[in-house]
């Protein structure tokens, strides 16, 4: 602004602030983002008092509401009523934030950004709405066949959706969750690779401790259960290194497996009805972050623009992808970060941001961090867990091992004292 004598310095400043005015509605649309969550749950930031006096929640809602709940019901955002049995036979009877914010979006085809504290439910969040469709489509195929034995089956042109994760562990935690909210077996569920087996949440059942070798089989079609890949045969999805087009709804898998599958059937023109990378930043690093850049120039290629004097050239003819982001966290620190790749790359897609994304809950401090000093030995340090536990009551505790193995052991240690975990 030196070479701009007074009179010029404040128009100057006025045509600077425009142009960032409009690159920032550019990249941030004001349909999207951090706003319309902010905007839409204003009870968040109300006292409990009257946040119950306006909800008209039961007392029981009321006194374990911490910004973790909606205001809401699973019946009033459509979910399917079996749905909605088979959450409540697991007790789950009302959606978390990101699952209630999150489902609109996600249901009516919209790209979304989903980015949530560890344990917000954002698996439930991307997943009821794919299954929830499935079960209208069962019914609307029911009510068709009813009416015509000769009317075409809805289900038929069903694409299926692909959920990416970084690791085998968490493909085989979300066919888990999976397999507790299809209580009806309605969802055809793949993997593209042999993954281990193990509890979403607590079954009926008593509990088995899973083989350390123990992994999803492919269904036998002789020996295949009537109604579909049920868990009689001691599996709920199929192992298959290609994708099964028109005969599974959902497919879980690795970005590197998946981007195997990719080259063969891009060029056949097929495509599937869209694409959930859990754990997100994860997938952005390593080795699958190469991955990722091919399947989304795959699938979401990038239109090229016409230069001067260039003659204009139709479209190219591409079938929708929904495209789903989800995270407990998300980076924005430079160009090659995945928090501003995703945002620069899909800058319509929907944001939900739940107040506790990258703070500490309420009631936690720094004065609450400790540490303690383990023990070497298993059972010792086993001991100084549960004295931790005992010395710091609260409603739910999040306990990380550092291994799957490790997990089901210290899973079935706490089982066996009857500990409601």
């Amino acid at each position: 602004s030196s070479r701009f004598g007074s009179q010029h310095r404040e128009l100057y400043m006025m045509v600077v602030a425009i142009a960032r005015r409009r690159v920032r509605g550019a990249l941030f649309p004001r349909c999207s983002g951090w706003q319309l969550v902010r905007r839409s749950c204003p009870q968040r930031w109300l006292s409990r008092r009257s946040l119950s006096a306006s909800s008209g929640l039961a007392p029981t809602t009321q006194r374990h509401y911490d910004g973790l709940w909606a205001n809401t019901s699973f019946e009033s955002l459509g979910i399917h009523p079996a749905l909605v049995q088979a959450l409540a036979a697991q007790g789950i009877v009302q959606p978390t934030v990101v699952q209630a914010s999150a489902f609109a979006p996600i249901a009516r085809g919209r790209d979304c950004i989903l980015r949530a504290e560890t344990g917000s439910g954002k698996t439930l969040a991307y997943l009821l709405p794919l299954v929830n469709r499935v079960y209208h489509l069962h019914d609307r195929a029911r009510e068709a066949s009813r009416k015509d034995p000769n009317a075409p089956n809805p289900l038929q042109g069903n694409r299926p959706w692909i959920v990416l994760a970084p690791t085998s562990d968490l493909c085989a935690q979300i066919l888990a969750m999976l397999e507790v909210v299809d209580g009806d077996r309605l969802v055809s569920a793949q993997s593209l690779q042999r993954l281990f087996r193990w509890e979403a949440l607590q079954s009926k059942d008593v509990f088995r401790e899973p083989a350390l070798k123990e992994r999803t089989t492919l269904r036998p079609s002789a020996d295949a259960p009537p109604g579909g890949m049920g868990s009689h045969a001691g599996q709920y999805a199929i192992a298959s290194p290609r994708i099964r087009w028109g005969a599974v709804d959902l497919v879980v898998s690795t970005p590197a497996k998946f981007c195997e599958d990719l080259e063969q059937f891009k060029e056949d023109g097929i495509f599937p009805a869209g694409i959930v990378f859990d754990e997100a930043d994860a997938c952005f690093q390593g080795p699958n972050r190469l991955h990722v850049f091919d399947i989304i120039g795959a699938i979401r290629p990038r239109v090229e623009i016409r230069q001067a004097g260039e003659s204009r050239s139709p479209l190219p003819d591409l079938i929708p992808t929904q495209f789903v982001f989800a995270a407990a966290t998300m980076v924005h620190a430079g160009p090659f970060s995945a928090g501003n790749m995703i945002i620069e790359r899909f800058c319509t897609a929907h944001t939900v941001e739940t107040p506790n994304f990258h703070r500490l809950p309420s009631g936690i401090g720094m004065d609450n961090v400790q540490w303690v000093p383990g023990s070497d030995d298993w059972g010792r340090r086993v001991d100084q867990l549960v004295e931790v536990i005992r010395t710091t009551p609260c409603d739910r505790t999040l306990i990380f091992v550092n291994s799957l193995h490790n997990c089901h052991v210290l899973l079935k240690f706490f089982r066996d004292g009857c500990w409601p975990v």
